[in-house]
């Protein structure tokens, strides 16, 4: 029976929900380029088909419209952790895998307060020439967990540079003054102030009165007047 067990700092524990998310989505094997299908969210009692892209990290390659991709095996959920520090699950391979054992993915919070993942594995060779290359199925194996381990790693790290960036972009829109208008400019033109007499019209009190009925009143329709200027 070859074990295996690989560990790596994630960072800050403050990423957990976004590890959390990547283990039980399957983004994990994902970013390592094992497609997993069906790729709906980790169950207990769910079987998955997995394949390997042999181009990884470069897209698989098609022909005639498919994927070429190469089959590794069946597996089985057989447990889920998802407590408030620790989240994984455990699958084991089911017969034509090219393994047979079972594999854990667990993201975890340490005393010291920082995110690390945690890959362990017991399995023996199912295939005849694997085990006639027993070192190097042990070698492929621990390639295996660190592209796992590393491509997390990776995603969170993109993921916090993201996050940061618009963090700073907010900041830099709230301290920058903002744009005053520019003021609007009224020129006063003096209005003809005709005297009496002028133009033929009356000076009697009434005409005078009539005058002064149609001047605005009040400051708002003086305001209202500059505001069209």
């Amino acid at each position: 029976m070859n074990h295996l067990e690989f560990h790596l700092d994630l960072g800050p524990a403050a990423q957990f929900p976004l590890a959390r998310e990547a283990v039980f989505s399957w983004a994990l094997q994902e970013l390592a380029g094992v497609v997993v299908r069906p790729s709906r969210r980790v169950v207990e009692g769910q079987i998955v088909a997995l394949r390997l892209n042999p181009g990884w990290p470069a897209s698989p390659r098609r022909l005639r419209s498919r994927d070429l991709l190469v089959p590794v095996g069946s597996c089985v959920v057989t447990r889920v952790i998802d407590e408030a520090d620790r989240a994984g699950f455990t699958y084991r391979t089911l017969p034509g895998h090219l393994e047979d054992g079972e594999e854990t993915f667990l993201v975890s919070i340490g005393t010291d307060g920082r995110l690390a993942v945690t890959i362990t594995a017991d399995s023996v060779p199912a295939h005849p020439l694997l085990r006639l290359g027993a070192p190097v199925t042990v070698a492929g194996q621990e390639m295996m967990a660190r592209r796992y381990a590393e491509g997390l790693k990776r995603q969170l790290s993109a993921a916090g540079s993201r996050r940061h960036g618009r963090a700073l972009a907010s900041a830099s829109a709230i301290s920058s003054p903002a744009s005053s208008p520019t003021p609007r400019t009224c020129t006063t033109r003096p209005s003809p102030n005709p005297r009496a007499g002028d133009h033929g019209e009356s000076t009697s009190p009434g005409a005078v009165r009539s005058r002064a009925a149609r001047l605005p009143r009040g400051g708002h329709r003086l305001d209202e007047w500059n505001a069209q200027l």
